[in-house]
């Protein structure tokens, strides 16, 4: 059995900066919100992992009389490299005066690299037609601000009539004069987090625990240092299950590893810790431990969990008479009267024994009849079994009176 902690940390809040802008480039008039929507089009970066919207300002020409009856969306790109469809809606502020407005995204907004993307802003659906109001436009095809070469603004813009209802009358028309925008966000955090061990956890096994990438390690890849947890120092929520005990170090193995690093270009990796034969007893309590991990490497933070468990169940080991370590906890023999003193053979299984050596009392139990046990004498023994033995034969004395 393995599980993860229950205290998970959140990734690290990127702070929200300029992605791209064309906003401060000469202003003239643009698209008007009265019966028409305008879509400018900006392609995001290349970081892998990609990027969180957090609000798109927009250049304000003319005082917008009804902000209530526009929309402000972020859209997808169709193959054609038009307007798709909605991706989000971004909130629109209560007054859009001339000047510069900005337009919320819901959080979590995510964006993809290297990706086309719109913003959509005119009359609402489902509205009359609204009164007068202008946003701002460019001839230039120049951006201020891009937070790497390949964010970019593109040099044309779309624009699309509606009807009465809100509907559209027209299909996407291209245009010249680019919308003045400013993309606000941030990279989207590079996360990690421990995985729950799935592999085999008896006595004397190797077990493994590992660690997920929210992306591919970069070159060089990625490492994580491991501390084992035993005793009290295993942390809150972990190994709490009945019956369980707190591991010590005689439960794993001599050499353990202390890091773990996750080649480039893969997600996940694991590291291999070995399982003692040593403080356990056959049918007795399970033990528990648990892994904490951390990395140094720059730009990734912790989004799930630090810690794994590992529990250790060492209640699959058998011992009995005979050849078959789930036959039977009692061997019967007879012998033969006309012997004068000799040995009796008797077979010892084990299965799968959790310890790395363990005596086994053999009890010897008569049940002769009474002018019979005044004839013989046995005698109790014991039977050693080393690390690697299975089945052995105890040889019990005979003693004829």
């Amino acid at each position: 059995m393995a599980a993860v902690s229950p205290f998970a940390a959140a990734p690290a809040e990127a702070q929200s900066r300029v992605l791209v802008s064309n906003i401060g480039q000469e202003a003239v008039i643009g698209a008007r919100v009265l019966d028409a929507v305008w879509a400018q089009g900006f392609t995001t970066g290349s970081n892998s992992a990609g990027y969180l919207l957090t609000s798109i300002e927009v250049g304000i020409h003319l005082t917008v009389q009804q902000p209530s009856r526009v929309r402000a969306e972020l859209w997808s790109a169709a193959a054609n490299g038009r307007p798709n469809q909605r991706v989000a809606r971004l909130m629109v502020p209560s007054s859009l005066p001339t000047g510069t407005a900005t337009f919320s995204a819901p959080a979590g907004t995510s964006l993809l690299p290297n990706t086309l993307y719109f913003m959509v802003i005119g009359r609402a659906a489902n509205v009359d037609a609204g009164s007068l109001g202008d946003m701002g436009g460019t001839s230039s095809n120049a951006e201020e601000t891009r937070d790497t070469s390949a964010w970019s603004i593109a040099n044309n813009s779309y624009y699309r009539f509606t009807n009465s209802s809100g509907g559209f009358r027209t299909s996407w028309e291209s245009w010249d004069r680019k919308a003045r925008i400013r993309v606000n966000g941030a990279e989207t955090p590079k996360t990690w987090g421990a995985t729950f061990n799935t592999s085999s956890t008896f006595p004397g096994s190797v077990t493994t625990v590992g660690v997920t990438l929210s992306e591919p390690a970069p070159a060089g890849g990625v490492t994580f240092f491991l501390t084992p947890r035993l005793g009290t120092d295993i942390p809150t929520g972990l190994c709490t299950g009945r019956g369980i005990q707190a591991a010590t170090r005689e439960n794993l193995g001599a050499s353990l590893p202390s890091t773990l690093r996750v080649p480039a270009g893969r997600r996940e990796a694991e590291a291999r810790f070995p399982l003692s034969e040593d403080g356990y007893l056959v049918g007795g309590p399970g033990r528990c431990f648990a892994v904490t991990m951390r990395t140094d490497a720059p730009g990734w933070s912790l989004d799930g969990q630090s810690s794994t468990e590992v529990s250790v169940d060492p209640g699959d080991g058998f011992v009995a008479f005979g050849n078959n370590a789930r036959n039977s906890n009692r061997y019967v023999a007879s012998v033969a009267e006309n012997v004068s003193g000799g040995t009796l053979n008797v077979p010892v299984t084990v299965n799968r024994l959790p310890v790395r050596s363990t005596d086994i009392v053999v009890e010897v139990v008569t049940a002769a009849t009474t002018a019979a046990a005044v004839n013989f004498r046995l005698e109790n023994a014991s039977v050693t079994f080393g690390p690697r033995d299975t089945s052995l034969t105890q040889n019990i004395a005979v003693t004829v009176v």
